[in-house]
């Protein structure tokens, strides 16, 4: 079951966590926006700070949904992955602006699903830290020590932290191993 969606709603969230799997789908090398949850991020990114961004994404969603619709007769969320890549094409080389896709929305997709994929978890995005252990990038650390500091010098390995473990004392780690 999905979190409750503070922007979107259902139908729009499949279309937005559908195509924002295109643009960073799991494969061998690790998993991708789904399980990142990066439509949650998105999500609570237009119920707040890209607010201003909401009636472009509506507009952007009914516009993949017209297209897929008149393309192959479905909604974009319940096409075949070949077939979202194609809409997704045609979005990117400004052919869906009759079916009222804004110019420019592929590139606005692209970098929300990067920030989701990659955030801080408290924003909504990079579920159990998947997008910072596909970088193996450690999480933030308030306090380096002198000899981390040197340029070239071995980074003794930390527990992943978040901003959410810093600020409020929350350990992610605890979910991620409980789940797993």
């Amino acid at each position: 079951m999905r979190e409750p969606l503070l922007f979107f709603n259902e139908a729009a969230a499949e279309t937005i966590e559908a195509a924002a799997a295109r643009v960073f789908p799991s494969d061998e090398l690790g998993v991708g926006a789904i399980e990142a949850r990066v439509v949650i991020y998105i999500d609570r990114a237009l119920a707040g700070p890209y607010a201003s961004l909401g009636d472009l994404y509506r507009r952007a969603i009914a516009g993949l949904d017209a297209a897929s619709q008149a393309r192959y007769g479905a909604r974009f969320a319940d096409l075949p992955p070949e077939r979202q890549d194609s809409i997704l094409s045609a979005m990117e080389q400004g052919e869906l602006a009759d079916q009222g896709v804004p110019a420019g929305f592929m590139p606005l997709l692209v970098k929300h699903t990067r920030e989701g994929m990659f955030c801080d978890p408290a924003h909504g995005g990079n579920r159990d830290l998947v997008g910072w252990r596909l970088l193996g990038y450690p999480g933030i650390h308030r306090v380096w020590h002198h000899e981390e500091q040197a340029i070239g010098a071995p980074i003794r390995p930390r527990p992943l932290t978040t901003v959410a473990e810093d600020r409020f004392g929350i350990d992610v780690r605890d979910k991620v191993r409980e789940q797993g």
